[in-house]
């Protein structure tokens, strides 16, 4: 370590003596070049001469001055445009991270093999904030929580609604994941982007509660979302689309009756 070091100072060092040299070897020898021409001209004084010297090495230092000012800005631009680069790949790095760990904690289960809530949830807000951070991420995060409401809360068949006592309310990291959809920044980002839809077919969303209105990018097909917590917007929106919400034409004529 202490030899690293010390060659660390010699080279230090010797670029400091080679900088000083290249600086000083112009300003001392160039001005004897410009003044070539009249050095051995017997009509000029030397009192002459020695002020055209002293001219030119001004002049070359004043060039050599310039020379390393715009080398001092090109280094300081230059270090700022790597700090930045490294700052912005040290960003990424935690996005990554973090993107990965909230994965990995989305499908935490006990030693019983059950779902631990509490850590599902905490990885579906970090992942929100995940997406609203960070734009190139805010899709593939879309993805990620629409899958997971398909594949743990599918839609059931009668035969499984048969054997129900009764339609619970969907479960918390289900509703969780409904809520941050509804509030997810860059909707309008995504109606530019074909293909960008948000696909909760196929699932069953009973009694799930859906306040935020910004579904019309949505796909509900074959979706069961009987129940009170369904938004006027979202029905709206399923309405239109002539997508799959049962018992939604009897319920509007019920309450038109009423």
């Amino acid at each position: 370590m202490k030899e690293e070091k010390k060659l660390k100072n010699w080279i230090a060092l010797a670029l400091v003596v080679a900088v000083l040299f290249l600086a000083i070897t112009p300003i001392w020898f160039l001005p004897y070049f410009f003044v070539s021409g009249i050095s051995n001209d017997p009509d000029i004084s030397n009192i002459e001469k020695f002020g055209a010297l002293s001219d030119a090495r001004k002049f070359v230092a004043q060039v050599c001055g310039g020379l390393l000012a715009a080398l001092g800005i090109f280094a300081a631009v230059w270090r700022s445009y790597a700090l930045d680069r490294q700052a912005s790949i040290m960003e990424q790095g935690q996005i990554t991270e973090r993107f990965t760990r909230a994965i990995n904690q989305l499908g935490a289960l006990d030693n019983n093999g059950n779902p631990v809530l509490e850590i599902r949830l905490g990885a579906i807000y970090a992942l929100e904030r995940i997406a609203k951070e960070s734009a190139d991420d805010h899709w593939p995060i879309m993805e990620v929580l629409t899958a997971y409401v398909r594949e743990n809360a599918p839609k059931k068949t009668e035969a499984e609604k048969a054997k129900e006592k009764e339609v619970k309310l969907p479960r918390k990291d289900i509703q969780a994941i409904l809520t941050v959809i509804g509030r997810r920044p860059r909707r309008e980002e995504e109606k530019q982007n074909e293909g960008q839809i948000i696909d909760l077919s196929g699932t069953d969303l009973r009694n799930a509660t859906l306040k935020e209105p910004h579904w019309t990018n949505a796909n509900f097909n074959d979706a069961d979302v009987t129940g009170y917590g369904i938004c006027d917007e979202l029905c709206d929106s399923l309405e239109s689309q002539e997508l799959n919400r049962p018992f939604y034409k009897e319920e509007q004529a019920a309450k038109k009756k009423n």
